[in-house]
């Protein structure tokens, strides 16, 4: 080996050590400045061999980044000089080149304080003057996982933050919009429908209630992880059918079906495969609804609007290729409006305590006579109970031919004397031996009296005590309204005669504390009872003509009508 072949090795190392290596002293705080600081670059004779930069990332090549000194000095040892400085006798040599170089060398690369702060003052007069921004797609990604956030970053999540408030801003004001003017509209149709409707807090309520109720239950669903795609097979709109049917009347469910649906549509930006499908779940619960006449019938039209919606999602299969839904998915549309069934049953419940709605299945239910103060009313005072039927039978063919609502009528007249039960033998009906007859004789017309008025207010108790509903209530004092009790008050008048007492007799004290009908269906018992009355007295065990009876019912009607335009 030469000197020129020494020579050469040494300025190929030196020449690859100042050009590429990396040289610190410690190797912690060139990770601490690497990007925040002015790393400079320096030869052994301090001039500066690399203009000061900030470093933006550590070589990716860990042996690029020697700490000194041990690092240089065992990266010279594993160069290794070439081959002419391998084998024996090699190794001095090697050795004493690699001391030689080691006395060139000093670290490269030094934090510089000063220089910092001068870049960094630059850096932040510029960015005032021209701040950096980015333009980020629909879709981009602003920040990834387990990435460090950079100020950028957290300026374009404020930015989108802050169009997001702006945005659903928006949104929310024009939902509550379009809202207003679809319960608007819906508030003028049902008004022009249902005349006799009064539009206060609660009835307002009860017609609001079962399509916010519907688009509560599918933002839930949203919440809960659903995907919006699905919705077409989740929306509860049977729940709003059969709820609205069983709570309101038919033609209004259909209507809040169709108001529902719409603005889930619209909130949620379904397409027209939803409302189809919507439209023809909450239609066909409608049209069943009507014909329930039983809480356990609810669960078979849930099985009936599954059918249906399971058809309307195979047609609109057939139609858009695209919306071919899964057998899971046809069983969620199926098993969804059973499941509207269910709640229905429950809502049911809660609606009709907390609103004290008199429902038809209610109705029902209290007209199957085997309510216990019926079959009690039958046992104790079976003249009384006698009566109730037969005030049903004309009041409830009353009710039908005008149009009125005959189950309410039949409730009413079923439970409108139930408080003879507790004195049984002080009224007409039920007295069958002579003692019985003659026990008013026994008493003053004015004792009698209140023995008989009494009989409401007892009913009133009895009524309450059992839980019966308010409507049904009503009808026990107004059926007698304020009507004259004559018989007594012509005993009290004759008495009064014959005694020459000094006190008159008055009126007042031998009517019926009311009030007077305040529903068709009140008042159409109160004229049941008065005919079924005069009939009784007058044909009992008799012949009786067609006509005859027709006088003697009119005579009863316009009696109560002429004590209506005067006193009572």
């Amino acid at each position: 080996m030469t000197l020129s072949d020494v020579r050469r090795e040494l300025e190929l190392v030196i020449k690859h050590v100042l050009g590429t290596l990396n040289i610190v002293d410690n190797k912690n705080k060139f990770q601490a400045h690497h990007t925040a600081g002015v790393l400079v670059l320096e030869s052994k004779r301090g001039s500066s061999a690399d203009t000061p930069r900030v470093r933006d990332e550590l070589p990716e090549d860990p042996d690029k980044v020697l700490l000194w000194p041990e690092g240089v000095r065992n990266y010279l040892l594993n160069k290794g000089f070439g081959p002419d400085f391998e084998g024996e006798g090699r190794e001095e040599l090697r050795e004493a080149m690699t001391e030689l170089l080691m006395e060139l060398f000093s670290p490269n690369i030094v934090y510089d304080p000063d220089r910092t702060a001068t870049v960094h003052e630059l850096n932040i007069t510029w960015l005032e003057q021209y701040p950096e921004t980015k333009f980020y797609e629909p879709g981009e990604v602003i920040v990834g996982k387990d990435e460090t956030l950079s100020q950028l970053q957290a300026d374009a999540l404020a930015e989108l933050n802050d169009r997001r408030r702006v945005t659903m801003s928006i949104k929310l004001m024009g939902i509550f919009l379009v809202t207003a003017v679809v319960f608007m509209t819906v508030a003028i149709y049902i008004r022009r429908v249902r005349r006799d409707m009064s539009f206060d807090a609660t009835t307002v309520t009860l017609h609001t209630l079962p399509p916010i109720l519907a688009i509560g239950l599918t933002q839930c669903l949203l919440w809960l992880g659903a995907p919006p795609e699905t919705m077409i097979y989740w929306f509860p709109a049977p729940l709003v059918g059969m709820l609205a049917a069983l709570l309101i009347a038919p033609e209004v469910a259909l209507l809040l079906v169709l108001v529902a649906s719409l603005l889930v549509g619209v909130i949620a930006g379904q397409g027209i495969g939803f409302m189809v499908v919507a439209l023809f779940g909450g239609f066909a619960a409608v049209l069943a609804g009507r014909t329930v006449r039983a809480r356990a019938e609810v669960l078979k039209v849930g099985l009936q609007v599954g059918v249906v919606n399971v058809l309307a999602v195979v047609i609109l299969g057939f139609l858009n290729s695209e919306m071919a839904p899964d057998w899971g998915l046809l069983l969620i549309a199926f098993l969804m409006a059973f499941a509207c069934s269910l709640a229905t049953l429950v809502f049911l419940v809660i609606f009709e305590s907390v609103f004290g709605i008199v429902t038809d299945l209610k109705l029902l239910e209290l007209t199957g006579l085997k309510h216990p103060l019926i079959r009690q009313l039958e046992d104790k005072a079976p003249g009384s109970y006698q009566h109730v039927l037969n005030v049903t039978k004309l009041a409830e063919a009353a009710a039908e031919a005008i149009g009125a609502n005959y189950l309410l009528v039949r409730a009413g007249a079923y439970f409108h004397d139930i408080g003879k039960m507790l004195k049984p033998n002080y009224f007409s009906e039920n007295q069958v031996t002579l003692e019985d007859k003659k026990i008013h004789s026994r008493l003053s017309p004015y004792m009698s009296v209140l023995v008989i008025k009494n009989h409401v207010k007892e009913g009133i108790e009895l009524a309450q005590q059992y839980k019966l509903p308010q409507k049904i209530i009503d009808f026990i004092p107004q059926h007698h309204g304020t009507g004259l009790i004559r018989y007594f008050y012509s005993e009290a008048l004759r008495r009064y005669e014959e005694s020459e007492a000094v006190d008159p007799v008055r009126q007042e004290d031998f009517r019926y504390a009311g009030p007077r009908p305040q529903t068709i269906e009140t008042a159409i018992v109160l004229l049941a009872d008065s005919v079924e009355a005069i009939a009784a007295s007058r044909f009992t065990g008799g012949q009786v003509s067609e006509d005859e009876l027709r006088r003697s019912v009119q005579m009863a009607i316009t009696e109560r009508f002429t004590f209506s335009t005067r006193s009572w």
